[in-house]
């Protein structure tokens, strides 16, 4: 019986490997002078599979992977970007027809943008405290993000406490290291680049919560509707800050290689059962399941 999607480890990556299928096995194969090295995935209880540089996936391979309901995505070094992904079966219509009419009203719309910034809040304060070589106290940076995230009138106001919030923890990380750091997305610093890169991690959960459920990409609550992918952002930013932000700069701390730095940022996606919650997260939005989508149920745009 298949793993249930929620139930199912994180991501793996992979580079310079072949995937194939062997005796109904998936695995991925190293070549090492004139050795082969075969070594098996855990295609059933894996959700996301990412295939870096110097990497092929066979026929037989891709048929296991759809099997399982395995999400598999082509992307470049380190995980970023994902240029291609699976797609390859049609997906139940549930939670797509109880997530449209959502979208299409402009106060739930902006009911589930607002809780679900709160839902970020709390895990960045409850992983932050957990996390060794962190342990920040965020609580008064999150009491006053949610505050005006509570008095935003559309989205644009819930967009500009959003970076306030993201501003304000980076600034805390920079204090608590001792360094000087400006977000610029692409950039050719390391925290930088751990960050872009981590940050795909987190868009590849996003992306195969929203691939099981059926929901597509396009309609998001608070990310632009002309964004490519903006509800993958919208869903991926519930678990971002929590486990991407303080380990890019951990990372750095420690000296780690952008290898160590991918495992230390997995390990903290296990930990706080990112996939889970992300499932979990939207489920309950499209079942009208939060305090502010039922407060608003009854606004019309």
């Amino acid at each position: 019986m298949p793993i249930l999607p929620t139930h199912k480890t994180t991501i793996e990556y992979l580079e310079h490997c072949r995937v194939q299928a062997a005796d109904e096995r998936l695995v991925y194969v190293k070549r090492k002078d004139a050795l082969e090295q075969h070594f098996a995935i855990p295609y059933g209880n894996t959700s996301v599979l990412l295939l870096g540089p110097g990497t092929s996936l066979t026929q037989q391979a891709a048929r296991l992977a759809a099997s399982q309901g395995m999400l598999v995505g082509f992307c470049a070094g380190g995980a970023t970007p994902i240029y291609l992904a699976a797609l390859n079966e049609y997906r139940e219509p549930e939670y797509l027809q109880k997530w449209y009419p959502l979208w299409e009203n402009q106060a739930t719309r902006l009911a589930i943008a607002k809780h679900w910034q709160a839902v970020r809040a709390r895990l960045v304060c409850k992983t932050w405290l957990k996390l060794e070589g962190i342990e920040i106290d965020c609580s008064a940076i999150a009491d006053n993000f949610l505050g005006r995230v509570a008095i935003a009138v559309d989205t644009q106001g819930v967009l500009i406490a959003e970076a306030w919030f993201a501003k304000q923890l980076y600034a805390q990380l920079a204090r608590h290291f001792n360094t000087q750091f400006t977000r610029q997305p692409k950039s050719q610093d390391l925290i930088n680049q751990f960050l872009d890169n981590g940050n795909y991690l987190a868009y590849g959960l996003a992306a195969c919560c929203l691939w099981v459920l059926g929901i597509p990409h396009s309609l998001p609550v608070l990310h632009g509707k002309t964004r490519r992918g903006a509800l993958v952002f919208d869903v991926a930013d519930l678990i971002k800050d929590a486990a991407i932000m303080p380990n890019a700069f951990l990372a750095i701390a420690n000296k780690e290689t952008e290898s160590q730095f991918r495992r230390r940022a997995l390990a903290t996606l296990d930990d706080i059962k990112a996939l889970k919650c992300l499932f979990a997260e939207v489920i309950d939005a499209c079942n009208g399941n939060t305090t502010e989508i039922r407060n608003n149920a009854g606004n019309q745009d």
